[in-house]
């Protein structure tokens, strides 16, 4: 009960502007239908101005408490909105739920998908607790492809080596980097892993590592990433779905709260939706609903 009414007091502002609209609407229908069929008896017109007044003012309040009520029932039982509408029938959502389970996609769709998750610089691939978390989307990410035995860890890394084999990355030594791998790529280098499982992982070089394991980034290079991954989401989608997380946000160390990742995220998207070729689910983690209102998106565009 205490999180409903935390997400409710979060989406306090879409529930207001939607019953502000709704009691407006009706009004504008009641005043329409009023031309053919007056409704000035609605209130005893025998009574005082005052007291006729003061009913009046009630009903308002009324109407406007009943369509607050159903803003909040919206805000309840709504986990997805349609953002906007790109090219050829496409479309960008955004939504709470586990980006990297099929179900984000919706029941009865097709699991193949493309899901952008953003790692280290270094591409590392041992999921430990202290390289990699296993509670991070990286490490779930690397747990899923380990569980199925597609791969080992020894065998993805190879793997992604062998896809930014063409990239020119910087040496590191182990003094910069106690462990793991010690080639540093660019930010928004993407090394494009695929899955039996249906999906496509469209690794995101984006943080680095400092000599205590910690990660970090800049503006400047969170930035760069995240036009750099759009834009291979764009190129690389080939027609399927792009599972789109909040790229920074949870364990990752950018200094910046999830509110202000998507809505620049939204932003990054709505600027390049002429390019947009395929249907783009930027996903909100489900713990998050109290805190990060998404139907208020809509509205600022």
């Amino acid at each position: 009960m205490r999180k409903f009414l935390k997400r409710i007091w979060t989406n306090r502002s879409f529930c207001i502007d939607f019953a502000l609209k709704g009691t407006g609407i009706l009004f504008s229908i009641w005043e329409t239908i009023s031309l053919f069929a007056p409704g000035d008896e609605l209130i005893d017109r025998s009574l005082p101005w005052i007291t006729r007044l003061f009913m009046a003012v009630l009903i308002v309040i009324a109407i406007f408490i009943v369509v607050y009520i159903i803003g909040i029932a919206i805000v309840a039982f709504n986990n997805k909105i349609v953002l906007f509408d790109v090219a050829d029938g496409h479309h960008v959502y955004v939504q709470y739920g586990d980006a990297l389970s099929a179900e984000v996609l919706g029941k009865g769709s097709a699991p193949q998908r493309n899901i952008l998750v953003s790692v280290n610089r270094c591409f590392d691939t041992i999921v430990d607790d202290d390289l990699i978390s296993n509670m991070s989307l990286h490490g779930q990410a690397m747990n899923i492809l380990y569980a199925s035995h597609e791969y080992t860890e020894k065998s993805l890394n190879a793997q992604i080596k062998q896809k930014l084999a063409n990239q020119q990355p910087v040496l590191l030594n182990q003094k910069d980097k106690p462990r793991g791998n010690l080639k540093r790529y660019e930010e928004g280098t993407i090394a494009e892993i695929k899955s039996t499982a249906g999906c496509t992982f469209f690794f995101l070089g984006l943080t680095s590592f400092d000599q205590m394991l910690h990660p970090h980034i800049s503006d400047v290079e969170y930035g760069i990433a995240l036009v750099r991954a759009l834009q291979y989401c764009i190129e690389r989608n080939q027609g399927y779905p792009v599972v789109f997380p909040l790229i920074g946000g949870g364990r990752a160390q950018t200094r910046k709260e999830e509110k202000d990742i998507l809505e620049f995220i939204v932003k990054l998207i709505q600027m390049n939706r002429a390019a947009i070729n395929c249907d783009i689910h930027i996903v909100v983690r489900e713990s998050a609903k109290d805190s990060i209102p998404i139907l208020k998106l809509k509205h600022n565009l």
